[in-house]
């Protein structure tokens, strides 16, 4: 075989190829991986309803509504499970998370892992109340070194209209796809949006 053909044979096999989804911490969807986006969109549109008012004096909750909201703006990029939503959901979606990015001191050049792992680095540090390691968890990268602390902004996040559209709208997005594809469950992006059985393949 010649070396050009074989080189354009390999692409092509990986164009073939749906890119492998990597699962999302167990945090974010409280166990459930069956369905990571459908759950996850649910948990945020609670986490937001009301434009994040019902967080307030919560930074543990703050810190994993913020790290759900991160999750799936990242699964906007291409590759992820949103990358064939229509644009207007990953755009509300980035403009929701920069939102939340402002309130909460997160710098705004952080990856969604970066940002995502710091987020619940904190959260599990509050719950075990080591003030080390949370001092430790809201440091750059991911956050900013400024005045309110990243700390006290967790506490009083304040209000987040943005982020209370968009996951709500997602949220409806995601269930009118199921209900019209007959299940909860997403394929790979690149091949349009489909779904399966929930006892059959799962979105990874």
């Amino acid at each position: 075989m010649r070396p050009a053909l074989g080189i354009l044979l390999a692409l092509a096999a990986c164009a073939a190829t749906p890119p492998t989804l990597s699962e999302p911490p167990v945090e974010l969807t409280g166990g459930n991986l069956l369905a990571p986006l459908a759950v996850i969109a649910d948990a945020a549109a609670r986490d937001w309803d009301r434009a994040g008012t019902t967080l307030e004096g919560q930074p543990q909750a703050t810190a994993l509504a913020a790290a759900r909201l991160e999750w799936l703006a990242g699964e906007g990029r291409p590759g992820g499970r949103l990358a064939a939503y229509p644009a207007s959901f990953r755009f509300g979606l980035d403009r929701a998370r920069d939102e939340v990015r402002a309130n909460l001191a997160i710098a705004p050049d952080a990856t969604p892992e970066q940002t995502v792992a710091a987020l619940l680095a904190a959260r599990r540090a509050l719950a075990a109340n080591d003030a080390a390691a949370v001092q430790a968890s809201l440091s750059p990268p991911a956050f900013r070194d400024v005045q309110p602390s990243p700390l006290r902004r967790l506490s009083e996040p304040g209000v987040s209209p943005s982020a209370q559209i968009a996951t709500a709208a997602l949220r409806e997005e995601v269930a009118r796809v199921a209900a019209e594809r007959g299940g909860p469950l997403f394929d790979a992006p690149g091949r349009g949006l489909t779904t399966f059985g929930m006892g059959g393949s799962t979105d990874r």
